[in-house]
């Protein structure tokens, strides 16, 4: 009867330690601070692109899988003139068309115009595809002229673009039974149905 019960215990114990549990990966840039990144301005340095990486934080693609991601961008306008505009991309996918931002220095990062937003598995699976095939993934900020005027510093489009923030939540893939695993598991089993008979 003692043997039946360790067998059954075990069983248990192999079932609760192979359940995922969620695992958390964040790519801040800058990795601390308020910013800036860059100074995005009409007719010059219009882009900021780079990329998210997660495996500096631990993300190995061999061993995990990503269930969730979420993207954050701050902003701060480069004086007291018109809202800019801006464009955001990640994986190729524009998230944020037209953006418009306003934000100022103080109280940084609460004064920021911060823009986030949950990637949906189903609508943004290329950049699911892409971050869980090696842990990076592109992105890219475009400042937008839509005012026409780009000699005129008062209609310019400039801002400030100051924090990047990727967050991915996942849990490690289940590593192929050897066979070994199942045979406990059954035995568990077995062990539970006799000792059912017994008491009966």
């Amino acid at each position: 009867m003692k043997l039946l019960r360790l067998v059954s215990l075990a069983t248990v114990v192999l079932v609760f330690t192979g359940t995922a549990s969620a695992i958390k990966w964040v790519d801040r840039d800058p990795n601390s601070g308020n910013g800036p990144l860059a100074f995005l301005y009409e007719g010059g340095y219009e882009t900021y692109a780079r990329t998210f990486n997660i495996t500096y934080d631990g993300y190995d693609p061999s061993m995990h899988w990503i269930d969730k991601i979420i993207v954050k961008f701050a902003f701060a306008d480069g004086g007291n003139d018109y809202y800019e505009y801006v464009d955001i991309s990640v994986g190729g996918v524009k998230l944020w068309d037209d953006q418009e931002f306003d934000g100022n220095h103080n109280n940084a990062p609460q004064s920021y115009d911060w823009y986030g937003m949950e990637l949906d598995p189903t609508t943004h699976q290329s950049i699911y595809d892409d971050l869980m095939a090696d842990g990076v993934v592109d992105y890219e900020v475009v400042i937008q002229d839509l005012h026409g005027n780009s000699g005129d510093s008062y209609y310019r489009e400039d801002g400030y673009l100051k924090i990047t923030k990727l967050k991915a939540y996942g849990h490690k893939k289940q590593v192929p039974d050897s066979g070994s695993t199942l045979a406990i598991m059954g035995l568990g089993l077995i062990g539970l149905f006799l000792a059912r008979r017994k008491l009966r």
